[in-house]
């Protein structure tokens, strides 16, 4: 069945978590989910817990077939790497290894977006994609806080 918009949300952390991070967590997973489901299908946790982030994300894509992808944080920073998908990815972690051999259509159809903890993504990022946008005043950026920008670019780019 094709999806128009498919979006992946951020992993928890289960290594490094304290009540603190997984409150934080739970609450701004809440709020993402509820702006990705205006868009399409969401994914997060339940289906990340104990599978292998990757491989999730690829079977989904294959399985929905979706035009356009949203991703947050290491979900962004695998979807970057796949080929010939539109994308729109909040804080990827970027490598010099993910600018090389970046097709026309990757060019035009990638959107990154970066908070002020990712400045050195969105330096790299930026050298290779045009639509790039760096928030320096804004901390741990969420679907939620671009929701406007995101729902512009899909409409705009059909």
């Amino acid at each position: 069945m094709k999806t128009e918009v498919i979006t992946f949300l951020e992993r928890f952390d289960i290594e490094l978590a304290t009540p603190d991070s997984q409150m934080a967590y739970l609450f701004n997973e809440w709020d993402d989910f509820e702006v990705a489901d205006k868009f399409g299908k969401s994914y997060g946790q339940n289906e990340y817990f104990e599978n292998d982030q990757r491989k999730v994300i690829s079977d989904l894509i294959k399985s929905n077939c979706p035009k356009w992808v949203i991703a947050l944080y290491d979900s962004a920073t695998i979807i970057l790497k796949r080929r010939f998908q539109r994308k729109i990815l909040i804080n990827p972690t970027i490598t010099y290894a993910d600018l090389n051999n970046v097709s026309e259509f990757d060019r035009h159809y990638t959107f990154g977006f970066f908070d002020k903890d990712h400045e050195k993504d969105y330096e790299l990022f930026q050298k290779v994609y045009p639509y790039s946008a760096w928030y320096s005043d804004t901390k741990k950026l969420r679907l939620c806080d671009i929701e406007a920008v995101v729902a512009g670019i899909l409409k705009e780019n059909g």
